[in-house]
């Protein structure tokens, strides 16, 4: 009874952390919750070194408390707010904050020594804060357009190249749809050209609504140099994401013709068999685009 009560306490562990359900009739592991509960969680426990570089003007202001409010989603928390640019001056400003202690050190949480528990310098509660802020700036300019007027875009601009996927990807659909004259179509295709994983696919589906005749061209062209250079995590991400892209059945066949690379060279037996597997679900035979 003991060797498996010891089993059973064992197998609990490798489970992970295990966390008390709202109800209280049964325990879920980390993986069961929903995401918004684990990044409040982590704003929390953070939230002093947060703060210690937010404006004091932000923090005194009440709409602080419901922007890091992870239980309401932001599309939720603009319509209960009864003045939207009250909540957009407080983000604004927390953006720029957010922005500049990132630089210094992860707004006050940078792992100090290799002996420090795990750290992902990606993913830090600043980094999910500032993408929430982000978010909150779009909600807004939708609401209001003529917000736009009151942002300093040198600073969404920077966060093209800001290490977090989230930020990226809404600094690059922001610039698009609200500065669309200081960033064209063009030089945002440039950006996203060095992105990886979800973030590049993520970002080339924002580029490619509404666009003119040649940053359509400049798209499939960055398509295709992801297809024929990028890593296969990055460019099954993009395959994944092509039904989003407004590609016509020969465009589509045509970007195909790029990752016929890993048919060729052998070794990449399993990505091709994924590759086969994903283009078959936009109505491309592989086998026939690349015989």
């Amino acid at each position: 009874m003991k060797l498996k009560l010891i089993y059973v306490l064992s197998l609990a562990a490798c489970a992970g952390l295990v966390v008390k359900g709202q109800t209280g009739t049964r325990s879920r592991t980390i993986a069961e919750v929903p995401a918004a509960v684990k990044t409040e969680s982590i704003l929390e426990k953070d939230k002093k070194a947060l703060e210690k570089n937010i404006s004091k003007d932000v923090l005194m202001n009440e709409s602080w408390t419901a922007i890091n409010d992870f239980s309401l989603p932001v599309k939720q928390l603009m319509s209960l707010n009864s003045n939207p640019k009250k909540l957009f001056k407080v983000s604004k400003q927390s953006v720029y904050d957010l922005t500049s202690c990132l630089k210094k050190d992860f707004c006050g949480m940078e792992r100090k020594d290799e002996n420090d528990a795990y750290f992902d310098d990606t993913k830090t509660p600043g980094h999910i804060l500032l993408g929430r802020n982000l978010e909150i700036l779009k909600e807004s300019f939708e609401k209001d357009p003529s917000l736009a007027n009151d942002v300093d875009w040198d600073v969404i601009k920077e966060l093209t190249d800001n290490s977090n996927e989230k930020v990226q990807v809404l600094a690059v659909e922001i610039l698009k749809k609200y500065n669309p004259k200081e960033n064209s179509s063009e030089n945002l295709l440039k950006i996203v050209d060095n992105y990886k994983g979800n973030a590049k696919a993520d970002a080339l589906v924002q580029m490619s609504g509404d666009i003119s005749e040649d940053a359509h061209s400049r798209l499939l062209n960055s398509i295709a140099k992801s297809f024929s250079s990028d890593d296969p995590n990055t460019a099954i991400s993009v395959m994944e994401k092509l039904p989003q892209m407004h590609l016509t059945t020969r465009e589509t066949e045509m970007v195909a013709n790029y990752l016929c690379h890993y048919k060729e060279e052998g070794s990449e037996d399993h990505n091709w068999k994924m590759i086969k597997f994903r283009m078959s679900k936009v109505n491309v035979d592989m086998d026939a685009v690349c015989p």
